[in-house]
């Protein structure tokens, strides 16, 4: 694939997300409804802060994202994009070769990544948090010793991480992954299924 390609499987992706936010513009529009609640519940936690949703839904609806390399050769094997400066006026998007990578990463992956992204980019949205106090850190920090911090990604520690009354889901990026999937397929993401749980994203 060359970088035209690459721009144009990167735009059909963005309208998809596109899509998905316009579904999650009509949750948080009539957020009262059983079925909205039941959503709200499974992708936010029994807790969840329906302002602080909502403006986050909005924030993504009006955000124009500043991708500076649409193709990062060097990026790391594993890691499909990064943010950098979210929630800034310096925020910028970079993605690599596995977000391309049809073995890699599906259609649905590719989206929920740009989703997952675009919240860091929009809202300075994390991924990883401190147990059991469940303050945001940086991977660095949860690197150093995992068991006593929670990695807020669907396969790992998301279901501890809106346990307990938490009521900041909404600051944690592959929440509004799960939220997009679901408001706009009416069902859960595959990655909520907690057999499919592991502790590295």
């Amino acid at each position: 694939m060359n970088a035209i390609l690459f721009a144009f499987l990167l735009f059909f992706t963005s309208i998809s997300v596109n899509k998905q936010i316009t579904a999650m513009e009509a949750v948080v529009a009539n957020p009262g409804t059983a079925d909205h609640q039941t959503m709200l519940k499974i992708c936010f936690g029994d807790h969840f802060d329906i302002k602080g949703i909502t403006e986050g839904v909005h924030k993504l609806k009006a955000a124009v994202l500043r991708v500076t390399d649409v193709y990062e050769a060097a990026m790391p094997a594993g890691v499909k994009a990064k943010t950098s400066d979210g929630g800034t006026a310096a925020a910028t998007i970079r993605f690599g070769p596995d977000f391309y990578d049809g073995k890699k990463t599906s259609d649905d992956g590719r989206i929920g990544t740009l989703l997952h992204e675009a919240s860091h980019y929009v809202m300075g949205t994390w991924d990883y948090f401190t147990k059991p106090d469940k303050k945001p850190i940086q991977k660095t920090e949860y690197n150093k010793d995992p068991s006593a911090n929670l990695s807020g990604y669907m396969p790992a520690d998301y279901h501890d991480l809106k346990a307990g009354g938490f009521t900041g889901m909404h600051t944690n990026a592959d929440s509004w992954k799960s939220f997009g999937f679901y408001a706009l397929h009416g069902r859960p993401h595959n990655n909520m299924d907690p057999s499919t749980m592991r502790k590295v994203p």
